[in-house]
């Protein structure tokens, strides 16, 4: 398994991050508390702009308590993805990029001197015209000589990034075109932004009252903001200085189509100190500096042997989650205390590259991260170390392209990264902890655009023995798939999102989407139609499934003011209902036979009570690494023991206090589990090779040995009662199964059919056999000659089974 989740986790994080632009703005923090600087941050997500899938873009408002400037969204609010720009700044044009990211860029034909140390990397990225940034996949240019006047600025992408550009006009976005070829607009009225387009659908619209923007449509949902006159006071730059009151605009409301208003106070210095919806309400508590501690830390900036011990100001001290300590007057290094006194640090050191964090468990792990200048991998994870001291997972990275190309686990296995020519992944390879030469998993192949066409599985030789073939459209999406048993064909709508998806035997299932590229019906292979109703909020409301006029089924949602559901109601009008807490937590169900289960939760909001329809109680306690014991109704005591390090090392159940059965458990140093003590001798023992694939289980006398091919299935089971012998097809199909049972041998064998149907399976003296219809099912299942028939609804659910004559 640990093989299988290494491979998969890599192979995720490259198609996560290839080609592909995350315009979600992720403040570093603890809770609330910023590590990067000493503040604040209050993010939230107002929605997504169904823009074409590469160029979807999230709408965030986020509060910083540093910030004390004022902006369209008041005061210290900011949203990273609607007010991006870009400018010269001193020596080079800074991007302050629509996540949120800032990034600095040089001129290529800036002049060294003669004697300066030339750093490969930098003289690769300055070849050409224009403008670098060493350690990022962008680079900028402007038609203007005189670029330090400049106000129009492009951004290419380069690397995984290429096909990316971004276009400034006025030091204000103008346009992001994606490697599709798909482009989107920002539209301006003088100096504000009044929306943002794709092929003449504004998928966000702004207004004004004056400079502050008080209505936002996002897919045609209707955003309305509300702001106030709030008194603030601005602490001195200087020594020298004193004091300043004055009065911004702040955002105190947004309100989302018909549901209940978000609402923000803030206290007399300026500072958020809550936040309301309904009956939630979370209360921020916010440290302020006075005069003489501002200059004492302002002093303390200019002179290097004063010490400043204090506080910095407008850092958050508590919420209605966790109190926040400092332990020192430079960000970075946070203690969160949660509702039941347990403790979780973070400690970001930016000079060094390391991160420490203790969870609330006690967990403890140190990330670290490459601080090399003169590599491409600046600030990417070198390693990961746990509190024992054991490196979890390691990487290595090309030092020109900052490609990963390889990966290595606590226990010594390690996945290696091969590229071409045109940056693309080419090959992966695996290694052994015991194994002295690396053996290939996976290739690619891409086509003359770089776009993926082909990924093999290989075997030892490097052959490849499943192949799954990709083609595109003019504009780069999968047009077919297919892995030489099944295919699948797409087509999309002008905005790129899948509409019709046709398989192998020409059934097809259809999707209508509106104007917003929300989706309105769906249509599965036997022309059942469902249907989706949205509320004002953009939230579902009915969903009915059709066959032609008639409906079938259908469910009704309502929600509360915030938006969560309270209840559900079917087509017969029967209606399940949910109460809730302020939290938003389910404290009853009420269910259509008058009958109810009820809730209770502890402070840290895990489920603590359960009260059955018959009114029997189950009772869940939980400890720092999880579930502690549960109770049930009859009083069977259920304990869960844990080590310090969170693994599960024991489990008691007890009647009327008396222990009536324990388990215990040991693990190896990888953590896996290699005995188990059932009691009065009954031990079970368990061993696995590096990449923690089960070996072998001996348990009393018998003992099971396991065996894997190439490709990590099960192929051998041998034990002292039982053997069993598997084989596959190129698929992982099983195609034989032989069983050695008390000296008796059973062979099964299967036959599948090019599409990978199962066709026939011959056991024995018994052979069955499977026939199918024009639509892909079950006509008729042949056992040693009898025919079985099957009989389907022309919804393609199973009526009815039935012995025919021949």
């Amino acid at each position: 398994m640990k093989k299988c989740f290494l491979l998969f986790f890599v192979l995720f994080s490259f198609w996560l991050s290839a080609d592909s632009v995350n315009f979600l703005s992720k403040p570093m923090s603890a809770g609330k508390a910023s590590l990067a600087e000493n503040a604040y941050t209050i993010s939230r997500l107002l929605d997504t702009a169904n823009f074409s899938p590469e160029l979807q873009l999230p709408i965030q408002l986020i509060y910083n308590s540093s910030v004390e400037k004022s902006g369209p969204f008041g005061f210290a609010w900011r949203s990273p993805q609607l007010e991006s720009t870009a400018y010269y700044d001193k020596d080079g044009v800074l991007w302050v990029t629509p996540w949120g990211e800032k990034i600095k860029f040089f001129p290529k034909d800036e002049k060294t001197p003669k004697d300066a140390i030339k750093i490969e990397l930098y003289e690769r990225a300055k070849k050409g015209r224009g403008f670098y940034a060493p350690y990022s996949e962008w680079e900028a240019d402007t038609s203007k000589r005189d670029y330090a006047k400049s106000d129009s600025w492009v951004f290419h992408g380069k690397q995984d990034k290429k096909g990316w550009t971004f276009v400034y006009r006025n030091y204000k976005l103008k346009s992001i075109t994606a490697p599709s070829g798909r482009s989107v607009e920002f539209n301006y009225e003088g100096k504000k932004l009044v929306s943002i387009s794709q092929s003449g659908t504004n998928f966000v619209e702004l207004g004004y009252s004056g400079h502050l923007v008080t209505s936002l449509k996002i897919n045609g949902i209707h955003h309305e903001l509300k702001y106030r006159s709030t008194k603030l006071q601005i602490l001195p730059k200087t020594e020298a200085g004193n004091i300043i009151s004055a009065s911004r605009p702040a955002l105190v409301s947004v309100k989302r189509g018909d549901l209940a208003p978000v609402t923000f106070t803030y206290d007399n210095f300026g500072f958020l100190n809550g936040i309301r919806q309904g009956s939630y309400s979370d209360d921020l508590v916010i440290y302020h500096q006075t005069l003489a501690e501002r200059r004492a830390e302002l002093k303390a900036k200019k002179n290097s042997k004063v010490k400043y011990h204090g506080f910095a100001n407008g850092r958050i001290l508590s919420d209605n989650q966790f109190r926040y300590a400092y332990s020192s007057a430079l960000p970075g290094a946070v203690t969160l205390t949660d509702q039941l006194n347990q403790k979780a640090s973070f400690n970001y050191d930016a000079q060094t590259g390391v991160f420490t964090t203790s969870e609330f468990s006690g967990k403890s792990y140190t990330i670290y991260y490459f601080m090399r200048f003169d590599a491409a991998y600046l600030g990417k994870v070198r390693k990961i170390v746990d509190s024992r001291g054991r490196d979890v997972i390691n990487y290595r990275y090309d030092q020109l392209t900052g490609n990963v190309i390889r990966v290595w686990d606590m226990a010594g296995n390690d996945l290696n990264f091969q590229y071409g020519r045109n940056g693309k992944l080419a090959l992966i390879t695996r290694r052994a902890a015991d194994q002295d030469a690396p053996e290939p998993v996976r290739s690619f192949g891409y086509d003359p655009e770089s776009n993926l066409t082909e990924i093999r599985t290989l075997n030892a030789r490097g052959q490849a023995v499943v192949t799954v073939a990709l083609s595109y459209t003019p504009n780069r999406e999968v047009e077919m798939v297919s892995d030489g048993q099944s295919r699948n064909i797409i087509a999309y709508n002008p905005f790129g999102y899948p509409v019709k998806v046709t398989n192998v035997f020409g059934q097809f299932t259809r999707r209508e989407l509106d104007n917003y590229n929300r989706m309105v019906s769906s249509t599965d292979f036997y022309g059942v139609k469902t249907c989706y109703t949205y509320t004002p909020a953009g939230l579902i409301s009915r969903i009915e499934r059709k066959d032609g006029k008639k409906l079938l089924t259908s469910l009704t949602i309502a929600y509360n003011a915030n938006g969560q559901p309270v209840s559900y109601t079917d087509q017969s009008g029967k209606v399940k209902k949910f109460e809730r807490d302020a939290f938003g937590r389910v404290v009853k169900e009420l269910f259509p036979d008058d009958t109810e289960v009820a809730y209770t939760y502890n402070k840290l909001g895990q489920l603590h009570t359960v009260l059955d329809q018959n009114k029997h109680k189950i009772t869940f306690d939980w400890n720092k690494f999880g579930l502690d014991a549960k109770t049930t109704p009859a009083g069977q005591l259920t304990d869960y023991v844990h080590d310090k390090y969170g693994l599960l090392t024991g489990i008691n159940s007890k009647e009327n206090h008396d222990t009536a059965k324990a388990v215990k458990y040991e693990y190896d140093e990888f953590d896996r589990l290699i005995k188990i003590d059932y009691g009065n001798g009954d031990i079970e023992k368990r061993s696995y090779d590096s990449w923690g694939k089960l070996l072998s289980i001996q348990r009393g006398e018998n003992k099971e040995r396991y065996k894997y091919d190439y490709f990590g299935r099960l192929i051998s089971k041998t034990g002292t009662k039982e053997k069993l012998l598997i084989s596959y097809n190129s698929f992982g199909q099983r195609t034989k199964r032989i069983i050695e049972r008390n000296g008796i041998k059973i062979c099964e064998e299967r036959i599948y059919d090019r599409y990978g149907r199962l066709l026939k399976i011959i056991s024995g003296n018994k052979t069955v056999e499977y026939i199918y219809n024009s639509r892909n099912q079950i006509q008729q299942q042949i056992i040693n000659g009898k025919i079985i028939e099957f009989v389907y609804t022309g919804y393609g659910q199973l009526k009815s089974k039935q012995m025919v004559e021949k």
